[in-house]
Order: C-alpha cells, then structure tokens, then sequence
C-alpha cells in the first residue's frame, strides 16, 4: 500500500489519484476544480502521459497540504463536473492504480 503522505523539504503532502478525465484537461483545470471545492493548500499536479505519444494516460497525482483538504477533496470533487463528466478520486493504494491500469487497457483494446 502506498503511502497517503509523503515528507517534503519542510512539511508533510498529501496525495490523491484523480481519475477520468479527457486528455485535454490541463493542469490548470485541475487546480481550479481543487481550489473550487474550497481546499486552500493546494501544492501540485502530476499528469501521467504515454511515453510514444506524450498523451495523457487519463489520470493524475494532486498533492496537497493537509489531511482535512485531502478528506474534502475525496468528498466534494466527485461531484464537481469536470468538462461534463465527474472524476473519481481515490487514495493512491496499489489496487487502486492496478484499477486505473485495468481500466486504460480496456479503453486502448476498444
């Protein structure tokens, strides 16, 4: 299982996995979602793209400054429409990204 935190150059960060974006969603869409759900240390995002094509492989890392922001994320961001669809955001644990995975590998056979 990975870890929900990770030790920073001078303070603790929080992460989630964002999912279910289309891949013309930017880094600014993302923290303008963070930030409208009233989280107020918002650190950064990480995309995940394709090595032979630079496309985004449909999910992200959001770092953030505190648990309580990291709980209202996974509470309120996945009502919050991004480019007419609701994302799924989820701990980073190992099942969870071995689902993310399963699920861009469905979508690539289709």
């Amino acid at each position: 299982m990975c870890n929900l935190y990770v030790k920073g150059p001078s303070h603790l960060s929080y992460i989630l996995i964002f999912v279910s974006f289309f891949q013309w969603t930017t880094d600014q869409d993302i923290t303008d979602a963070v930030l409208g759900v009233g989280v107020n240390d918002f650190v950064e995002v990480k995309f995940f793209e394709n090595r032979a094509n630079g496309q985004s492989k449909g999910f992200c890392v959001i770092t953030l400054g505190s648990e309580p922001s990291m709980r209202m994320c996974m509470e309120r961001l996945p009502k919050k429409e991004l480019h007419g669809q609701c994302p799924v955001v989820t701990f980073p644990t190992k099942q969870a990204l071995n689902q993310v995975v399963l699920k861009l590998v469905y979508f690539v056979c289709i």
